[in-house]
């Protein structure tokens, strides 16, 4: 699924520090009683927004299995899978259909900010409106190809016509191949309709697509066989610097030829900064959100956590859920002609 987690301690240690300066719920201003009754004989149910397999699916069960425990009535946590629309589909479920009582939460999808800003169809959530609990990782993606396509770097892509799998037109496999398509020039073909990763994985093993893209924690641990056996080619990355192992892979940003290029993709890099985070529909009480957070929090010094994580190899770079609520209302603070460019470019 997912990396090391040595400098875990020194995120658990920032987590601490920066708790000191957030305004909070005084959870301690609760009975222990009332707060065990909470969720006692209670049931989590954690959405995941796509199929079993991927690294948000990894993220959620590592979570499920350990979060119950440092939580008031050590309810049980289960992770529920709703794929559809690159996780939208259960994102506008957990914002207006879900129970507000914070016996339901979800791994969101790393996009929702920036297609919210850039008015996408089919949004029908405030993504400032929910309930920030938790970041896990930062998702810092990739675009790679099948070792059978000619397409081995972006000035291949700008000569070939490449296909690409992706799940939809707002998942971030659509976003930037038509991005690249609009400003660097490459020749990127989308194929859209996938489930999910794992299913565009299938096809492109059966070569009905030559490539696609997704966080590269995920890919190295998942498929560590293909990287070994030089299976794939890694085109492109899109975090906002380049990842040490990936030293020789360009970032997007470095491939604007431009001022409103460069601007246009770091906002579009708010999706792998959110990475695989935790929400809570709106409207659950501020003692409840609060009580979830502690338990998010909790985590990092849970070392039944921490050893599970470090078995799945599991990347973990966490923020605290009020840090994680600023990073989502800054999608929306960019110059219309940035977001506007976005959108152009990203074809949506």
């Amino acid at each position: 699924m997912l990396g090391a987690i040595g400098h875990m301690r020194q995120f658990s240690r920032t987590w601490r520090l920066v708790a000191l300066f957030l305004p909070f719920f005084p959870v301690w201003a609760l009975a222990a009683g009332d707060q065990d009754s909470i969720f006692k004989d209670r049931t989590i149910e954690l959405f995941v927004g796509s199929s079993a397999g991927g690294s948000f699916d990894g993220y959620g069960r590592l979570v499920a299995r350990h979060l119950g425990r440092r939580l008031p009535g050590a309810p049980n946590v289960v992770v529920r899978n709703m794929p559809g629309a690159s996780g939208f589909s259960m994102t506008n479920w957990l914002y207006n259909a879900a129970p507000r009582d914070g016996a339901v939460i979800g791994v969101a999808p790393a996009q929702l900010a920036v297609s919210q800003a850039m008015q996408l169809e089919g949004v029908r959530y405030d993504a400032r409106k929910f309930n920030w609990l938790f970041r896990a990782v930062h998702a810092d993606e990739t675009s790679y190809t099948w070792h059978t396509s000619k397409t081995r770097s972006i000035a291949d892509a700008r000569l070939h016509e490449t296909v690409i799998g992706a799940a939809a037109a707002g998942s971030g496999g659509a976003i930037y191949g038509n991005l690249m398509n609009a400003t660097i020039g490459t020749k990127f073909k989308l194929v859209l309709g996938y489930a999910g990763t794992t299913e565009i994985h299938l096809a492109m093993e059966r070569g009905e697509v030559e490539g696609t893209s997704r966080p590269w924690a995920g890919l190295k641990v998942e498929n560590a066989d293909w990287l070994r056996d030089k299976k794939i080619q890694i085109l492109v990355q899109y975090g906002r610097e380049r990842s040490p192992e990936l030293s020789d892979v360009p970032t997007l940003t470095e491939l604007a030829t431009n001022e409103l290029d460069r601007r246009t993709f770091e906002f579009l890099t708010t999706s792998p900064t959110i990475g695989r985070s935790f929400f809570a529909p709106p409207g659950v009480s501020n003692d409840r959100v609060e009580i979830l957070r502690a338990g998010f929090r909790q985590l990092m010094d849970d070392h039944e956590f921490l050893r599970d994580a470090k078995a799945q190899a599991a990347d973990l770079a966490p923020l605290e859920g009020a840090v994680l609520q600023s990073i989502v209302e800054e999608a929306f603070s960019h110059p219309p002609e940035v977001v506007k460019r976005a959108r152009t470019a990203s074809g949506l």
